[in-house]
């Protein structure tokens, strides 16, 4: 399928389109970027795609609670309806009926219309899953384990691009404006994980947000992160390529310099640490993959891995972890168990 093909489609146009209707009904990360990708290419069209989208709607809830005649019915009508608007040459004279038919049919598409661009976005993950979503500005997020995002499925010009995070996510996001002396509203894209927002103009960072703590890692670009003092005080700093901060308490507890190619490791690799200790790893298994982990002894959760651990399976984990700590680590009854050999 071509973006070219939608150039100059009309409102019935959409409506026998297999592809188009599919992508109402059930959208995938592929079909949201293909009509994403049409919108960009053809504006002007927009009106008719979103029209011809709140038709199928409509028939989809008809379709809950009506009968099969009474369906292919309303469908034909539909049609019908359609193809006179986008026709706009000649004015059809329509009995008293249709007119009611009609006007009670736009009602619930307006309705529905507006419940629809209302309702927020949800997008999470579960244990153990990775996941790439496009956004409406065409940023690209990937969403780690047991994470979720929130937005509002329709960014209005004017307004700043917001997503609500719960969990860990990396964000490579679009520039709208490379003059960070000028920026307008709708130029802003904020983040909101905890206690923490951080804003951005266009650059590519990765946030973590479990156990009350906010990690935030930036790979490139620039971003100011805004935190909470507590009292109704506030502070903000600005962060550089490389910087890596903590926020846990109402402080930064940790501020410092790491490779910024490890902050996005996790998509490529399932299971990535740096320097870690046994209750880094102990929360990463709870967190990202849904174990419950036993650990005989509290002092073992302050052993440390020197150096990185990259690797594609818990199983791969595990071993690392038998050999360089010394330790006995396995499964029992769905349990990850940790003690000291």
């Amino acid at each position: 399928m071509q973006v070219s093909t939608y150039s100059d489609y009309t409102t019935a146009n959409y409506l026998e389109d297999d592809y188009f209707v599919q992508w109402v009904i059930a959208p995938t990360e592929e079909s949201n970027r293909f009509f994403n990708a049409v919108l960009e290419a053809y504006p002007q069209s927009a009106n008719n795609l979103v029209a011809a989208a709140d038709f199928i709607r409509v028939f989809r809830l008809q379709q809950v609670h009506g009968h099969p005649q009474q369906q292919a019915s309303t469908w034909q009508r539909i049609r019908v309806t359609v193809a006179q608007d986008d026709a706009a040459t000649r004015i059809v004279p329509l009995p008293w009926k249709k007119l009611a038919i009609a006007a009670t049919f736009l009602l619930m598409a307006g309705s529905t219309w507006i419940w629809y661009r209302l309702t927020p976005v949800k997008i999470a993950t579960r244990f153990g899953e990775i996941k790439t979503v496009l956004l409406p500005d065409s940023s690209m997020i990937t969403l780690n384990g047991n994470s979720s995002i929130s937005y509002s499925r329709i960014w209005n010009p004017g307004k700043p691009r917001e997503v609500w995070l719960e969990g860990e996510c990396f964000f490579d996001v679009k520039h709208l404006n490379k003059d960070t002396l000028h920026i307008e509203a709708s130029e802003r894209f904020v983040v909101h994980s905890g206690d923490v927002n951080v804003e951005v103009l266009g650059t590519s960072f990765n946030i973590k947000n479990r156990h009350e703590k906010t990690n935030i890692g930036l790979v490139t670009g620039k971003i100011r992160v805004d935190y909470n003092l507590g009292a109704k005080q506030a502070n903000s700093l600005v962060m550089e390529p490389g910087d890596y901060i903590e926020y846990q308490g109402k402080r930064i507890t940790v501020n410092k310099k790491v490779k910024p190619v490890l902050f996005k490791r996790w998509i490529d690799y399932s299971i990535s640490l740096t320097d870690a200790t046994l209750r880094d790893v102990k929360e990463t298994l709870e967190d990202n993959f849904g174990y419950k982990v036993e650990v005989k002894d509290s002092s073992l959760l302050q052993q440390k891995i020197e150096g990185d651990i990259n690797v594609k399976s818990v199983q791969e984990l595990m071993d690392i972890l038998s050999t360089t700590l010394n330790i006995n680590v396995y499964e029992i009854e769905g349990r990850l168990v940790f003690s000291y050999k």
